[in-house]
């Protein structure tokens, strides 16, 4: 007997893989974005103390641009995202 799976039972797990592909693209962006925008805004101050650490940048982001600042580029990030999440969990099998 062969452990290796029957190629008829292979279709429908695909689609399974691929939308959980999808699903961890989209909780990995949407968990790691505002990390990512604070980054980029402490990393853009360049040698100016603008902020005074990763918090202060949290508060200050929030205070004067509201919480949506913390997701700007989340349309490029979480198409990059799904391209790579979805397509590598499928091959992977």
């Amino acid at each position: 007997r062969s452990l290796a799976p029957k190629a008829h039972a292979r279709a429908m797990p695909d689609i399974v893989d691929t939308a959980a592909g999808c699903a961890g693209a989209t909780f990995g962006t949407l968990g790691g974005l505002p990390f990512d925008v604070v980054k980029s805004r402490l990393q853009a101050s360049g040698g100016e103390y603008v902020y005074s650490g990763v918090a202060d940048c949290f508060v200050k982001t929030v205070r004067a641009e509201g919480v949506p600042a913390l997701y700007r580029g989340v349309l490029p990030a979480l198409s990059s995202a799904f391209a790579e999440n979805s397509v590598g969990i499928t091959v992977q099998r």
